[in-house]
């Protein structure tokens, strides 16, 4: 912990821990337990979660609020063997297993320890729901794990990761900084990939995002196509009924009626379409789920523009060949055969 405490003093940094399964990081980490004193599971049943074994202000730097209990201090230490270690636990995990009762001194078997003879894990403190994984893949996030965090030093673990909070829009002399303290500590130490968690999760989710650009592209075509076929249709129908307009006209139908006609029956189709375009969305929301981030299969408001921005351009549509059934001469239409 001598890095953490070099890194701490450096300009500019708010706070800074370690974690060996970090957000974003395209590892994962999971392993089995059983929640002392309830039934016991078969050997291959027993529920998984997604661990990460963090320093004492990994919750500080990631922004996450302690909900009950308390985070990890210096009572929390490696201590002898046989001694219980300390966890902290994730909000769904204490709503699946503790529902109705205070999660915090509970206890957890861990079930894949080389050492059986430890004694259980005690909780100590709930902490919020966060996602670790991009959305749409088979990981922890898709099987819906639950989450728990154990304190580094009771869990030391080879390789980890350097978290670092700072408000400083230019951080290239932090990242400077922290280089030089590693390598005042170990000059043989490797440094691995260094990048913020905006960059992190930005390229974790460029796949989806290159996917929903395309689909928005194809969608924006479809509306050109279809605006174009509806015009076609419309601009076909009142050349079709030419010779019935201009008797219209003759008999005193008004240039208004004669628009509101052509335009009634392209909303007509409008709407229909329309229609069954929102039963073909509902449908293909549920199928495209795994591909959305942080947006239910039917949201309000991305309906709700489709719509408006459909209609606007049907109207468009529909409006000029309209307008082009109003100039039609009667004396002319009625010598059309």
């Amino acid at each position: 912990m001598r890095l953490l405490e070099r890194v701490k003093n450096i300009p500019g940094v708010e706070a800074a821990a370690i974690s060996a399964n970090s957000p974003f990081d395209e590892n994962e980490w999971d392993s089995g337990f059983h929640v002392t004193g309830t039934p016991p599971i078969p050997p291959g049943q027993e529920p998984s979660a997604e661990v990460s074994p963090v320093s004492l202000d990994y919750f500080r730097v990631m922004g996450m609020p302690i909900l009950r209990g308390r985070n990890f201090g210096p009572e929390d230490t490696p201590g002898e063997k046989g001694h219980s270690r300390s966890i902290i636990i994730d909000e769904t995990f204490a709503k699946k297993y503790f529902a109705g009762k205070d999660p915090i001194g509970q206890h957890i078997d861990d079930t894949e320890t080389a050492d059986k003879t430890q004694p259980p894990m005690t909780i100590i403190g709930v902490v919020p729901r966060t996602r670790n994984e991009a959305p749409g893949e088979f990981n922890s996030e898709s099987l819906h794990m639950v989450q728990e965090y154990l304190l580094a030093s009771q869990a030391p673990q080879s390789q980890n990761t350097l978290h670092i909070r700072t408000s400083l829009h230019d951080i290239g002399p932090l990242v400077t900084a922290v280089k030089r303290e590693v390598q005042a500590l170990d000059p043989d130490q490797p440094i691995g990939q260094i990048t913020t968690m905006d960059q992190a999760i930005a390229l974790s989710l460029a796949t989806r995002r290159l996917t929903m650009v395309l689909l928005g592209a194809f969608a924006v075509l479809a509306l050109v196509l279809a605006s174009v076929g509806l015009y076609a249709v419309m601009a076909l129908t009142v050349t079709q009924r030419t010779r019935e307009l201009g008797i219209r006209m003759a008999l005193g139908a008004e240039r208004a009626s004669i628009f509101k006609l052509v335009l009634g029956q392209g909303v007509s189709l409008m709407a229909i379409g329309i229609g069954i375009g929102l039963i073909g969305a509902i449908a293909a929301g549920r199928a495209l789920m795994s591909l959305l981030y942080n947006v239910g299969a039917i949201d309000a408001g991305a309906v709700m523009t489709a719509v408006i921005s459909l209609l606007a351009v049907a109207l468009i549509a529909c409006c000029v060949p309209a307008r082009r059934a109003t100039r039609v001469d009667p004396i002319v239409a009625l010598r059309t055969e």
